[in-house]
This record gives C-alpha cells, structure tokens and sequence, in this order.
C-alpha cells in the first residue's frame, strides 16, 4: 500500500483534535489532584481560592458511661459536677460513679460557661493548680522509723500534691547506702504544666562528704555534695541517670532544687522541672518540710 509519504504529499496535523485530547486530560488532572490534595478549589475569574474543610475545636461534651463509671475524654478532663468545676487535681472531685454534667477542655472555658471553680477544701492549699494537702499522722510515722535507723534528722513534708502516695520504706528503698530518698510520683498535673516533665518530688538526705550517698543530694555535672552550713543553695539539675529505687542514680536529675545542711547532713528537696511553676511549688513544699531527728536524740 502506497502512503502519502511515498508519494510526497502529506496529510494537514488534526491539530482540533489534538487540542481537544489535551484539554480533556488537563481536566482529569486538574481533578484528580483537587481530590487528593482534600481541599476545594472555587473560581473567582481571575483567580482561584483554595478552600480547605475546617477543624472542629471540640471543648466540651457529654460523659460516656462505661460499666457503671462516667468517664471523659483524656484531652476533656475538667469536668462539672452541681455546677462547680472540677480540675483533675481537685482533692474533693467525685468519683467516677457519680455522672458530671459535662467534660470540659479545661478550667478557663468551663468557667466561662458560668461554672466556678470548687473551692479549695480548708486544709489544701492552691499551688500553681496544684492542690498541696496534709500527709497525715502515718507520713510522719514513716519518717521517724527512718530517722530511727539511719541514726539523723529525715526531711518529712507535711504538705505535698493530691493524691499523696505513702512511702512504702524497706531499707532497700528510702534508705539507701546511708542516705535517705522519699519521692512523691504520679499526682495529675494541671494543663500546660511542663510538656516534658512528669509528675515527680524528691525528699533526699545524705552525711555531708560521704561518697557513698552524695549522688542523692546533688546533679550530674555538678560540683560538691553540700551547700555551706546554714545556706540555702538552688540549683537547677542537668539531666543524668535517674534513681532506680534500691539500685541508685541521680533522684534530683532535670529537677529544679533546694539544698542546704545542717547538723552535718545535707538535706535536698526537688520538682521536676525547670519553670517558674515549678519554682513556686518546690517553695511550698520545702516550707512544709520539718527534719524529724531520731528518738532518743540530744536525750
């Protein structure tokens, strides 16, 4: 078969076609990547808007019941009860039995929303949004057996963040190659606490110059077991091996401090952490701390 290239004549390009061929696949790509960019684009004549679908900022919502206990969202977790706001660390918040009347973001809106904050119970203090309350009879108890057997004055607080946990003290644990370690953990924090922080207080003594125990009332980096006599030194901790109880480390590491000595004893008390919170409740509760000296001592 003979073909118009063979006879010199050619053909004119279907150049209508072509162009309509074009136009048809710049279409299908043009909405296949609206689609896939998940926005919406909305002509305007001369120009084009990108209209992407907005976020709901969900801050409040109904409890969900879930065998018998009312429960809220983890990001959720102010809630209403008689209408009165609840933080998490409130000590007086119902318990989960009891159904609240909504779960809210947190403190601000639900006040907003005309729900005031519960009052503070007469023995707790507000600290930061943390609620210090007595430790009771049994911390002390707990203090003076350490005193007991370590044969010098322990730091025992009279006040820490609800919920306090009871130091459970065998002599692998709070007393430790002849120093003493308390620490308070897991207390709910409030929101915008510290995002990397967790919840976490040290009580700690050592015999000044003693090597064996120095690392439980000083920092990774940082010089001496002691602050001199009668002083009150603050120190911010640099970040080391932490405490494993009955196996050692730094309790004081990435804590903000206070140390000082007396009788011969270096005494430390800290909060995890660095910030001006953090600062105002490490004061509170070194002004509650009391040194409970063994039995028998000075008799």
């Amino acid at each position: 078969m003979s073909g118009d290239w063979e006879t010199g004549t050619r053909r004119p390009w279907p150049w209508r076609i072509t162009a309509a061929v074009v136009a048809v696949a710049a279409a299908v790509a043009l909405v296949v990547a609206n689609r896939d960019r998940g926005g919406l684009d909305i002509e305007t004549g001369a120009s084009e808007i990108d209209v992407e679908a907005p976020e709901l900022d969900v801050v409040v919502q109904p409890p969900s019941n879930a065998g018998g206990r009312w429960l809220c969202p983890v990001t959720l977790d102010v809630v209403v009860h008689g209408g009165r706001t609840y933080p998490p660390t409130h000590p007086d918040r119902p318990s989960l039995r009891q159904r609240p009347q909504a779960c809210y973001r947190d403190v601000g809106t639900a006040v907003k929303a005309g729900y005031p904050v519960a009052r503070t119970p007469p023995d707790a203090e507000l600290v930061v949004g943390l609620y210090l309350v007595p430790t009771g009879r049994l911390e002390r108890d707990i203090c003076q057996g350490l005193a007991d057997q370590l044969g010098y004055a322990v730091p025992c607080a009279r006040r820490l963040p609800h919920p306090v946990t009871l130091a459970h003290c065998p002599a692998s644990e709070c007393a430790f190659l002849g120093g003493y370690v308390r620490e308070q953990r897991g207390f709910p924090l409030p929101g915008g606490w510290c995002a990397e922080c967790d919840a976490e207080v040290f009580l700690t003594a050592a015999p000044a110059g003693d090597p064996r125990s120095s690392m439980l009332v000083t920092c990774p980096g940082l010089e001496g077991d002691r602050a001199s006599a009668g002083d009150v030194e603050h120190v911010a901790c640099l970040v080391g091996p932490p405490w494993v109880a009955g196996d050692g480390g730094f309790p004081h590491e990435g804590h903000v401090l206070t140390r000082w000595t007396a009788g011969g004893i270096v005494y430390g008390v800290s909060v995890e952490g660095h910030g001006p919170a953090q600062r105002r409740l490490l004061a509170a509760i070194v002004d509650s701390v009391v040194l409970v000296p063994p039995r028998g001592a000075g008799g």
